[in-house]
């Protein structure tokens, strides 16, 4: 498949999209209720699926905008940075089967699964309920915030990585008494 790079204007198909990677860097993609198959997403901008299908083996990167889907879709990895989520309308669902990485976002995605989480820089807020069960590694210079007594914080090992001093402490931001474990 091929590599396409979408840097401003307006993108209109007729056809299905079976594609290697899709990086929506600016302007609009209208898809006319076609399919989307790609081994990667790479989304700094909206894009609705219009109840489109949206397939995506391998990533969904979404910066800056949302993503909005319709229909199950489970990349390997899940990244929301920069303000970026992903919407759900319909039956649609967004769960990573290896990793979610978040950085500098609030998203309410409920994110489920035996994925881990990775928090990047920034201050990240989780405000859906998440059931994941993989480990969840908070880095230096990063906040995790989490609903009281970090209930939605998923069922996972919690890992900080502050281990130089001077990128700033990882950090877990929740109220209450939190059952956690801790460790790797």
């Amino acid at each position: 498949g091929a590599d396409i790079t979408l840097l401003s204007g307006a993108l209109t198909v007729n056809t299905p999209i079976l594609a290697k990677s899709l990086n929506i860097a600016g302007g609009s993609i209208n898809l006319n209720g076609q399919s989307l198959t790609v081994d990667d997403l790479a989304l700094a901008g909206n894009l609705d699926m219009a109840a489109a299908p949206l397939v995506a083996n391998n990533s969904v990167s979404v910066s800056g905008g949302v993503l909005t889907v319709y229909n199950a879709v489970t990349p390997a990895t899940l990244t929301l940075a920069n303000g970026g989520d992903v919407a759900l309308a319909a039956a649609g669902s967004m769960s990573a089967s290896s990793q979610y990485v978040v950085q500098n976002t609030t998203t309410a995605l409920d994110m489920t699964g035996s994925a881990g989480m990775l928090v990047k820089a920034g201050t990240s807020v989780l405000t859906g309920t998440n059931s994941f069960t993989g480990k969840t590694r908070i880095e230096n210079s990063a906040t995790l915030q989490v609903a009281d007594a970090a209930t939605n914080l998923g069922d996972g090992y919690i890992e900080f990585a502050s281990n130089d001093w001077w990128n700033g402490p990882a950090t877990l931001q929740s109220s209450g008494t939190m059952n956690l474990k801790v460790g790797t």
